[in-house]
């Protein structure tokens, strides 16, 4: 069960690790509960609405979400490029598992050119807040 975890402050750190997996793209929040070993007992706890194991999880991943987003942000504000860079690296990085197979045909040129608008976009948005900065 989750008591080898060490009880509730543990369950409030997977809850803060869990969240990194919720903000960020590309991470499966269903696959790091796994890993850590809670996804069952989280099953298990909805199930039987056990708040002695939920609450702890739910205020580390609140907490979790709140310091993600604001490191988050201030590495956008202060770096750009390199945050940008990262969370394209998550993006791709996740590919092979959401999508084993490899596009062949009409579904490779429409995923080619799927990539292309989205990285479009993602560098005008950058662009645009470059440049309204510097204004």
């Amino acid at each position: 069960g989750w008591d080898g975890w060490g009880g509730p402050l543990w369950l409030t750190l997977a809850g803060i690790i869990a969240a990194v997996a919720l903000v960020l793209p590309g991470i499966s929040v269903s696959y790091i509960l796994l890993v850590m070993g809670l996804y069952e007992e989280l099953t298990r706890s909805l199930t039987d609405f056990n708040f002695a194991f939920l609450a702890p999880l739910a205020l580390g991943l609140v907490a979790g979400i709140l310091l993600t987003t604001r490191i988050l942000e201030r590495a956008m504000d202060n770096h750009p490029r390199a945050t940008y860079m990262i969370i394209l690296g998550f993006v791709l990085g996740s590919l092979f598992e959401v999508f084993p197979g490899v596009p062949q045909g009409w579904e490779l040129l429409i995923s080619l050119v799927a990539f292309a608008l989205g990285f479009a976009a993602v560098y005008a948005l950058s662009w645009q807040e470059t440049h309204a900065k510097q204004a």
